[in-house]
């Protein structure tokens, strides 16, 4: 049985202390400008990079980004700016 990284103990504290829950269960925060912006925050690495297709593992799935002439704009330990034509965001659990 897989064991839960985040117990629901963290999300009950997170509430009765009214904290953000991204940054209480370090979830992953996304925010898009058009179609061709994308800020992606707490994520742990990447795993695939292609100019059709980015993978990035977050703290409770993996985050899929799939279009065209796709570039990682800028990076680092909590943040990245992907551009290009975003066509589909998915998330594999």
């Amino acid at each position: 049985m897989k064991k839960n990284r985040f117990p629901i103990w963290r999300e009950v504290l997170a509430q009765s202390l009214e904290l953000p829950r991204d940054l209480a269960c370090r979830d992953a925060l996304l925010t898009m400008t058009g179609t061709s912006e994308l800020l992606l925050e707490n994520y742990r690495s990447v795993l695939e990079y292609t100019p059709e297709h980015l993978l990035v593992l977050a703290a409770n799935c993996r985050i899929r980004v799939e279009g065209k002439n796709l570039q990682i704009r800028f990076y680092n330990q909590q943040e990245m700016q992907i551009v290009g034509q975003i066509g589909r965001i998915s998330f594999e659990l």
